[in-house]
């Protein structure tokens, strides 16, 4: 599985098999995804959640520009999402950064389940 951003910005997730069968059939067709119903278009809002469950595996944390740009999401949007994670000591914002705490990287699913 992955996941692609298209050049007009949007998200796609998309599945590959493991059953080599598969595989043959897909290089025979030169595609690595196969067919467009393998892609599915992750909606605006799911697209938060899909981010903080790849940016939060980070110890160290991620720039919020980086939400910004990627998810045009402004800083004080982002802020009011996390007020609650903050406020329980499972993330810090720090000059500009968002990282999970040791207790929030302990919960990560608890944190993370809060952006889905």
């Amino acid at each position: 599985h992955g996941k692609v951003t298209a050049k007009d910005g949007q998200i796609y997730r998309f599945n590959r098999t493991r059953a080599p069968e598969h595989y043959m059939a897909q290089f025979n067709q030169a595609s690595i995804i196969n067919s467009e119903s393998q892609l599915n278009l992750i909606p605006q809002n799911e697209q938060l959640g899909e981010f903080m469950m790849n940016a939060l595996r980070l110890k160290k944390g991620f720039d919020v520009s980086l939400v910004e740009s990627r998810l045009g999401m402004t800083a004080t949007s982002l802020r009011s999402h996390c007020d609650g994670l903050l406020e329980r000591r499972l993330l810090t914002w720090t000059e500009g950064r968002i990282a999970p705490t040791r207790l929030g990287y302990k919960h990560l699913d608890t944190v993370i389940a809060e952006f889905i």
